[in-house]
């Protein structure tokens, strides 16, 4: 996101998108529901004017999410952040969230599932 150091240099994942096209930012937070925060923040600081050289610059946030049913039939980690704990931060963080920002949340499959202990797809 930024091409200054430290923040091109050392902590490259903490400043770093998932993914950027054209004025598009793409965080997909599959990870630690206290990283919520920072991962709405990213899109959003792309987007804006910033005192720190920027490597892209951005119009849009797009974050890809998991739901609570597809964490629990995804077998994901118990401390990974759901589409429902996202939305709970929109509202406070109304004041800060100046860019659009398109929250997706990803259901549960309904054509297989993950066994727990084997990790392999069972299909119905």
């Amino acid at each position: 996101m930024f091409k200054e150091p430290p923040y091109s240099t050392e902590n490259k994942s903490r400043w770093r998108l998932d993914f950027a096209k054209n004025e598009i930012s793409v965080e997909v937070a599959f990870n630690h529901q206290e990283a919520t925060a920072h991962n709405i923040m990213k899109p959003v600081l792309a987007s804006e004017l910033n005192h720190v050289r920027k490597e892209v610059q951005t119009s849009l946030g797009v974050i890809v999410v998991v739901t609570k049913s597809m964490k629990k039939v995804g077998n994901f980690d118990g401390a990974v952040g759901t589409f429902e704990s996202f939305q709970e931060y929109f509202k406070p963080y109304n004041n800060i969230i100046t860019t659009p920002v398109v929250l997706i949340g990803i259901s549960e499959p309904k054509t297989f599932l993950i066994d727990k202990k084997s990790k392999s797809i069972i299909t119905f």
